[in-house]
């Protein structure tokens, strides 16, 4: 064990002694090897003033050694912190475990310690371009993948009979074994005091710009807390993050009535609605205050059901998938297969439609407007008939957890009066005598226009303040939770004068998020795989691959992580050998795989990855068409078990190999010509690729080049690379078009 103190507490700068154990103690960590295993104890109250002593901290944190704070000097308050994190949100958990695992003092404050990883709204996590993100906050050292899985009742692969780099890994939790195990791992994170208490305020001071025009003049310096009595406490921080989730002025709606809130307690029920969690407003009007552009959205959750109240005999079941972990930690073996459950299949229908209709005026009037921006790809059940009346639409019946007789009607957020929502239920098939446990309803709440963040989520305005999770402008506990663990490695980095850890559109999925939201949000932002170009290269199964080492790097994963990512690596690289070694030829394969189509090339020895990388074959196909002294002979993993994520990686690098690099031809193409005119009359609607929110904002804004069109919330790059060389045709048609008009009139 390694004790560094000084005695001399009012003197420490100055002290030798102190000092010359600090160069010790920098030099046999510098031989980390010798102390791997140790614990380190060191004076606290030097780690924010000396930047040895950071410099110091850091290499420990890098190399797995833990750091245990030994006494303070008395003229430091314990409510100094090198960061501290607003609310315990998704975003907020990983914004306060990512500071606190690169190795800051760190402060969660919340209003409530017991609702620390409430799901507010659906009992899922994951999902088309959310189960990516997941994987990539994992990757980082997050917590959200690795709860979620300890919490799972059911698995699925969205998008399955799609190609690797668009499926979604999903898993359905049990909400009270979800909340348990992340209050366990928040509980227990190493350099991370969790404070039950409510903030007033900011506490901002002179940033000290010198006259620079884009330098913040404004610096945050701590928070102020409600305590008893109504006196504030002051927690001294040059690093607040943000995460308040539908709290910002919040307030809530069940048919006409209203109550400022951020959403309704677990525990409330159609008789007692009022049971709300309050919202918070003294900051909002900080915000304002100090020249945040501050916008308002609404978002909403369904009502639950009584689980015996349910008929599930003749709705459509859909049982759990094979036990698939989220996160890179887990193996199938690590997690519990004996409490799957199913979910079921209903739908609206017509008198579903007619009572949602004749009773809109009933829908709740929004202090920001009745057409307050809601999620576009998570519309109430209002907006859904009066959009599509003539469909029917789904409604998942979802069980919330093991002990516990609620479902989630996924599909049917309302915010209607209590006894308009249990009308419309018993018009639902296998809900004819549904009883209601809690009513649905919508919330609006205030979000700070993201164009006023750095790619780090520092604030413009504000030096040392952060923001992520929904006052960021998204909707989504993946979309959160990746905000957040960029949020607490900035603040983290920043604070002991390191560089941020930055991602591009070409790096992870969180770099689309960010790059997207800086570009503005007209609603609330949800993630899918479409918004990212550079898909086939970000995929859920290489997410460690690209992001572990990156956080290795800052201190943000420790050495088990690390093994288990070389392990990994070179389990792929060796089956990949080993299959470009297992040679037979072209027509042979075409033999024994009649139902595929690859090249032949007649005898032409043609190695098992390259049959793979042709795309018609899957691994499993593969290897079951060999022969027992070829399968012993190349020793290739069976394609289940617990080798299925290790063989899916395989088949997705083989089949995606010979496309990455057209794809980066195509974009690089693409921003050479950004500067491409669109004609302005351009039909948008007869291109099947546009998503309907693309062909709505490219219709109403009418951009008139290439490069304004990409700056479009909402209009993706991988549209816009498929639009380039449609131009480009139709450019050249009507060039020819004029030519042969003008030739004509010469002639004439």
């Amino acid at each position: 064990r390694l004790a560094v103190s000084a005695r001399n507490q009012s003197n420490y700068v100055c002290n030798t002694r102190f000092m010359l154990l600090l160069r010790s103690a920098s030099d046999c960590l510098a031989r980390h090897h010798l102390v791997r295993t140790h614990d380190v104890i060191i004076c606290r109250s030097m780690l924010a003033t000396s930047g040895a002593v950071c410099a110091l901290r850091h290499r420990a944190s890098a190399c797995g050694v833990t750091w245990s704070p030994a006494f303070r000097r008395a003229s430091t308050s314990a409510t100094d912190f090198d960061v501290v994190v607003i609310g315990g949100g998704h975003a907020g958990c990983e914004a306060a475990a990512a500071a606190a695992r690169v190795g800051c003092r760190t402060a969660l404050i919340t209003q409530s310690k017991a609702a620390i990883g409430v799901m507010s709204c659906n009992p899922s996590i994951g999902g088309i371009g959310k189960g990516q993100l997941v994987t990539e906050v994992d990757a980082l050292g997050g917590l959200i993948a690795v709860v979620a899985d300890k919490a799972a009742i059911h698995y699925r692969l969205l998008n399955r009979s799609q190609g690797p780099a668009v499926r979604g890994p999903r898993v359905q939790a049990d909400r009270a074994l979800y909340r348990q195990h992340m209050q366990e791992a928040m509980f227990n994170v190493a350099n991370l005091d969790v404070i039950e208490a409510s903030v007033l305020d900011l506490v901002l001071d002179d940033a000290g710009a010198g006259g620079q025009p884009e330098a913040p003049r404004l610096r945050v310096s701590g928070v102020r807390l409600a305590s008893e009595g109504g006196a504030e406490q002051l927690v001294r921080s040059e690093r607040v993050v943000i995460t308040t989730g539908t709290f910002l002025g919040g307030v809530v709606h069940l048919g006409r009535e209203s109550w400022h809130a951020g959403r309704l307690r677990d525990d409330s029920t159609d008789a007692d609605a009022r049971a709300v969690e309050p919202a918070c407003h003294r900051l909002r009007d900080t915000l304002k205050n100090v020249g945040f552009n501050v916008q308002r959205l609404r978002t909403g959750t369904p009502p639950r059901l009584r689980a015996e109240s349910v008929r599930l005999s003749g709705l459509d079941e859909q049982a759990s998938e094979c036990v698939r972990p989220l996160s890179f930690a887990h193996s199938a073996a690590d997690l519990p297969r004996h409490r799957l459950v199913s979910c079921y299949l209903t739908h609206t229908n017509p008198r579903t439609h007619e009572l949602v209709s004749c009773n809109l005026d009933a829908s709740p009037k929004m202090i920001g407007g009745s057409s307050l921006p809601s999620p576009r790809y998570c519309p109430s059940l209002e907006l859904k008939v009066q959009r599509y009346p003539e469909r029917r639409h789904q409604v998942w019946l979802e069980p919330e957890g093991l002990d516990t007789d609620l479902i989630y009607p996924a599909g049917l957020s309302t915010a209607l009066p209590a006894e308009l929502q249990l009308q419309l239920l018993r018009t639902i098939s296998g809900l004819e005598k549904v009883e209601m446990a809690r009513p649905g309803y919508t919330v609006e709440y205030n979000i700070v226009d993201p164009r006023e963040l750095q790619p780090t989520l520092e604030t413009r305005r504000v030096a040392g303040l952060y923001l992520a999770g929904q006052i960021a402008g998204t909707t989504g506990y993946e979309e959160a939770a990746a905000l957040g663990v960029v949020a607490g490695l900035s603040a983290a980095l920043g604070a002991q004068g390191r560089p941020p850890l930055l991602l591009g559109r070409a790096d992870a999925y969180i770099g689309v998020l960010i790059d997207d939201l800086l570009r503005g949000v007209s609603e609330p932002y949800r993630m899918f795989t479409s918004r990212a170009e550079y898909r086939l290269s970000i995929r859920a199964d290489n997410a460690d691959q690209r992001l572990t080492p990156l956080a290795a790097a800052v201190g943000a994963v420790g050495p088990a992580r690390v093994q288990r990512l070389e392990a990994k690596r070179r389990a792929i690289e060796d089956v990949r050998r080993r299959m470009c070694e297992l040679q037979l030829p072209g027509d042979e394969w075409a033999r024994r795989l009649p139902t595929t189509r690859f090249a032949v090339d007649g005898a032409k020895l043609r190695s098992a990855w390259h049959v793979l990388s042709s795309g018609s074959v899957r691994y499993a196909q593969l290897v079951g068409a060999l022969s027992a002294a070829e399968q012993q002979q190349a020793q290739l993993p069976a394609a289940d078990g617990e080798q299925a994520a290790l063989t899916e990686a395989l088949e997705a690098e083989a089949l995606y190999q010979p496309l990455l690099q057209r794809q980066a031809h195509d974009v690089q193409a693409f921003r050479a010509q950004e500067n491409y005119a669109i004609p302005l009359g351009f039909d948008y609607q007869q291109l099947n690729f546009l998503s309907t929110e693309e062909k709505e904002k490219l219709e109403q804004l009418r951009p008139t080049t290439l490069g304004a069109a990409g700056r479009i919330s909402g209009v993706t790059m991988s549209s816009l690379v498929r639009l380039l060389p449609l131009l480009k045709t139709r450019s050249r048609e009507s060039t020819k078009r004029q030519q042969s008009t003008t030739a004509t009139s010469s002639s004439s």
